[in-house]
């Protein structure tokens, strides 16, 4: 898979460098850090071979990739949103239970075989280079040509990497004031709309189905925060990204 991501990105962009970096960049975004295949999606040395091939989608920083491909991986990391993300991984794959991840915030919380977490999923982010802050708000200030462009890579980037569960770490896709419908439209961004069919489970707001009927594939969808949001850790949002966690693992293993 890492062969067909390098042949893709090299494909894709001239001198490695986005097209639209221009429309995007920061004005002080240093162009030579914002190589494609410097910033492409991280993929664990045994994420092909797992059961339950797993791909977090997350608007990091792209800088921060390389906090988790380290030897020490996530036993040592101490920013918060690879301890979340450590700990909805440890769920989906069984090393804890769902109920557990309420502790995200703790640096303290272990579990065992934790070491080899880092080698049983793949990473990437919806913004690939020219990640882009805005200094009024410290959010993420982006054009609709960055978004769309952003998005068609990830899409390719899931076609190679057939995930079975894609966790979403954006807002849009876990609220449920949005209509259902924007969530949706949200997600379809992802996937081949003349392959994939989107539905939201009828039980459980916040999860997907991506469904390729055609070749008898499916991939669930669960749309999450991203960890450093200040009330990830109430019940409001807590409990259902905890019922998501359970029904998804419930409907993988039938």
């Amino acid at each position: 898979m890492k062969n067909e991501l390098e042949k893709m990105y090299n494909e894709r962009y001239i001198n490695k460098v986005c097209d639209c970096f221009n429309e995007c960049k920061s004005t002080d975004y240093d162009k030579n850090c914002s190589l494609i295949c410097n910033r492409s999606a991280r993929i664990g040395t045994r994420y092909e071979s797992m059961k339950t091939r797993i791909v977090f989608i997350g608007k990091e920083d792209v800088s921060f990739h390389d906090k988790i491909t380290e030897p020490s991986s996530f036993s040592a990391v101490t920013n918060q949103h690879y301890t979340g993300t450590k700990l909805l991984l440890a769920a989906l794959l069984n090393y804890c239970k769902e109920n557990e991840i309420k502790n995200y915030k703790s640096k303290s919380i272990h579990f065992n075989g934790e070491d080899k977490l880092h080698e049983e999923f793949a990473l990437t982010n919806h913004y690939h280079c020219a990640f882009k802050k805005s200094k009024n708000n410290h959010g993420v200030k982006t054009s609709d040509l960055q978004w769309e462009n952003c998005a068609s890579l990830v899409r390719r980037e899931l076609e190679i990497l057939r995930p079975h569960i894609i966790v979403l770490q954006a807002g849009w896709s876990a609220k449920k004031s949005s209509k259902s419908q924007v969530r949706i439209d949200g997600i379809k961004y992802y996937f081949d709309p003349e392959k994939w069919t989107i539905t939201e489970d009828n039980e459980v707001f916040g999860l997907y189905l991506a469904e390729n009927t055609k070749k008898h594939e499916k991939c669930y969808v669960i749309g999450s925060y991203h960890p450093s949001f200040s009330k990830w850790n109430n019940d409001e949002y807590l409990l259902p990204l905890q019922k998501r966690i359970r029904k998804v693992k419930e409907l993988i293993s039938k």
